[in-house]
Parts: C-alpha cells; sequence; structure tokens
C-alpha cells in the first residue's frame, strides 16, 4: 500500500506540478486533520469488535456546544471547549446506554443515535438551518487558522491526539484490554476483563475525540451547520479498513489509520487538483441520491414520478431502525424492500395484539395509476390531512399482519 501511495503522489506530481508544492501539502495536512480525528474515533470502536455510525453527529454536537456557549452563553473559549467535550461525551453515554444495557448491537444502536441527534439538530435549529457566530474570539478562530511554531494549528493538535491515541493504544494495558474484547470478548472477560467497563471508556472516548473535531470544524468555518459531520463518516470508515495494508499487523490500528486517511487525502486532492471534484458536496450528492437500495416500511406498489429528498429518506431510515429494533425484540414487524417507488410514513406504533400500524402519505400526482397494497396490509379510513411536506397529500391508516 505504501507504494501505491508514492505512485500516486508520483503521478499527481507530474500531471500538475502544484500538487508537490509546499503549500499544496500544507492545505493537504490542515484539511485531512478532521478526518484523522474522526478515523481515530473509528479505531478505536473498530478495534473493540464494534462500529460507530453516529460519529458524524458526535462532531456536530461538540461544533453546536462550543457555539452556543460562546454565542448564547458568552463564555469564554475554553469554556466552550469543554462544553463541546461535553457534547460529544452525552453521544458516547446514549451509544453506551444503547450498547451496554439494552444490549442493541452497535451497528443498529449508533444508527439509531445518529437519527435520534440529527433530529435534535434540526429541531433546534428550526429545520437545518446553520448557526453563525463571526464574532467569535480570536483564540478560537486561531484553533483552526493559527499556526504554533509555523505548524497549522488544527496539525498540531491532531499529531498531539494521534501520538496520545498511539500511546494509550499500543503500550498501555488498556489497549491490550481493547482489542482482546474485539478479538474475543467471552474469552476477555472469562480472563478477569471488565469488558462492560472497557467498551464504556471506548465509547465516550471515541465521540469526545469526534467534538474535538466539531470544535475544530466551528472554528474554521464560524458556525454550525447541522448534520456536517456526517459527511466523515464513510471516508473514517475508509481510511480504518485501508490502514490495515499499512502495517504488517494485519489488524486495524492508530499508526494504519494515519496511512489510511494521508491515502485518501492524497488522492483527493490529486484529483481535484486534476479537475475532478470528488469530495464536499460530491459526497453528500452521492449520499442523498440513494446509492443503493432502501427499506420501504408498510409500503405499497409504486407510487410514479415520485422523489425522495434527505429529510424523507432519513424519515424512512429512522422508521426502519426502529422497527429492526422492536423486530429484535420479538415483536412481529413487517418491512418490504422498495420497488421504485416511496411511501412517506408519518407515525408508527406497535398495537397491543401485537400488529404494527402506521399513518403513511403517498405523493400526490395528477393522472397516476392507484396504490396497490400487499396481502398483508388492510386500508381503513381513508382521510385526507395536511400535508407533511409540499406534494404530499393524500394520508391512510394501515395495519399489518403479524408473521
Amino acid at each position: 500500500m505504501a507504494f501505491i501511495t508514492l505512485l500516486a503522489i508520483a503521478l499527481f506530481g507530474w500531471a500538475n506540478p502544484v500538487f508537490l508544492t509546499v503549500d499544496n501539502w500544507a492545505n493537504l495536512l490542515q484539511g485531512s486533520a478532521i478526518l484523522l480525528i474522526v478515523a481515530m474515533a473509528m479505531t478505536l470502536i473498530v478495534s473493540a469488535g464494534a462500529i460507530d455510525l453516529s460519529v458524524g453527529v458526535a462532531l456536530d454536537f461538540g461544533a453546536a456546544f462550543a457555539l452556543v456557549a460562546l454565542k448564547t452563553w458568552h463564555l469564554p473559549w475554553q469554556a466552550a471547549v469543554g462544553c463541546a467535550l461535553l457534547g460529544g461525551v452525552l453521544i458516547g453515554l446514549l451509544n453506551a446506554f444503547l450498547i451496554l444495557i439494552c444490549r442493541i448491537r452497535p451497528f443498529l444502536a449508533t444508527l439509531g443515535t445518529w437519527f435520534i441527534a440529527s433530529s435534535a439538530e434540526r429541531i433546534y435549529t428550526d429545520g437545518g438551518g446553520a448557526i453563525a457566530y463571526r464574532r467569535m474570539a480570536p483564540e478560537y478562530h486561531d484553533l483552526a487558522v493559527g499556526n504554533l511554531g509555523g505548524i497549522p494549528t488544527p496539525v498540531a493538535i491532531v499529531l498531539a491526539l494521534w501520538l496520545a491515541a498511539w500511546l494509550v493504544t499500543e503500550r498501555t494495558l488498556w489497549g491490550k484490554y481493547v482489542r482482546a474484547i474485539g478479538q474475543n470478548s467471552e474469552a476477555a472477560r472469562i480472563a478477569g476483563i471488565r469488558d462492560r467497563l472497557t467498551m464504556l471508556g471506548v465509547l465516550v472516548t471515541a465521540s469526545a475525540l469526534c467534538a474535538v473535531g466539531g470544535v475544530i470544524l466551528s472554528a474554521n468555518l464560524r458556525q454550525f451547520t447541522p448534520l456536517a459531520g456526517q459527511s466523515y463518516l464513510m471516508d473514517a470508515i475508509a481510511a480504518v479498513f485501508i490502514g490495515t495494508a499499512f502495517t504488517r499487523l494485519g489488524r486495524v490500528s492508530i499508526l494504519g489509520t494515519l496511512g489510511g486517511v494521508l491515502f485518501l487525502a492524497i488522492i483527493d486532492n490529486g484529483l481535484n487538483l486534476m479537475g475532478l471534484q470528488l469530495s464536499g458536496e460530491g459526497r453528500a450528492g452521492r449520499r442523498d441520491s440513494g446509492g443503493g437500495p432502501r427499506p420501504i416500511l408498510l409500503a405499497g406498489a409504486p407510487a410514479p414520478n415520485a422523489s425522495l429528498n434527505g429529510r424523507t429518506m432519513a424519515t424512512f431510515d429512522a422508521v426502519f431502525v426502529g422497527l429492526t429494533i422492536l423486530d429484535i425484540a420479538g415483536r412481529p414487524v413487517v418491512a418490504i424492500p422498495p420497488r421504485g417507488g416511496v411511501a412517506f410514513i408519518e407515525q408508527i406504533r406497535l398495537n397491543p395484539a401485537g400488529t404494527a400500524a402506521g399513518l403513511i402519505s403517498t405523493p400526490r400526482s395528477s393522472g397516476s395509476a392507484p396504490q396497490r397494497w400487499p396481502a398483508w396490509a388492510k386500508m381503513k379510513r381513508p382521510t385526507l390531512s395536511s400535508p407533511a411536506m409540499p406534494g404530499w397529500a393524500s394520508t391512510a391508516r394501515l395495519s399489518s399482519a403479524p408473521r
């Protein structure tokens, strides 16, 4: 993998001499600082045998708590950083509650945390508007744009965090405990390792790390943008697993993650200099366009010419997570895959008899074919209500038969 990275550097340098300039590499390192922080957090989680899909909202909470402390509470910038860490810790504690107390699988638990926290962000910002604060303390702004001995401050911060993370994971007993839990949690428990307490530390530490990334992001933009942290999720996961090819250990590690982040940053920067934009809005566009099949719950046949926006898709996914958790608990829940159409779910609940019920909306379009429902769905009392969003009108209540 190191050879491929060097080859990429040589090719990009040959294609565009700007790639090898000092200024470009300074921008490259500074631009990848937040990704490295999030990837280090993901490395801790993966080392413990789990996955964390809520790293983006942990970063968002760090940025939001810091800006609220500065703008609304008028606290010193040091206290704002402390509030940011508190926001990240809250996300970690919620994950710990769902995973360790409720016994929900980490994938579903952290996905549920993402939906809960992202909804809270939208509610607080009245639908997703940014919170800007242009008059923040210069010291706070310098966390993103300042220099320490000629080194960009974000780079200095992330290098200090990386060194601390490497020492903790590779040179301490706690780091060995984390890897032992990830390799075989039952054997680790028999050996006397307090796996639940160790996992709690991993979850909280990872979320606090992401909150530091939120501080740097908010200091750079001088604003908080809801769901901005989600764009780092897939890149962080990719960096962690690409990093396994950079070391002889054959496992995820802090050292390998550094190599993975640099590899992604080099590829991204080189392609951008060649006129191929693959970051920022490009990632968001691919995410919102729905790159793969998404579940449509309690829905029937497709509605023609229907389209989805990000808010609608998030609602689908949120309900799917809730139903999946109920399904794990042994409750009868029905879900079917999409077949090209959409139906907007407004409410969902379980009836006392054990059947799932929901209030759904189908897109209003002139001349569309009648909606057809699967055999297990029975429509009752069709009613009209105010649309949840422009273009949505007809609503109907339905119930599903238990499996």
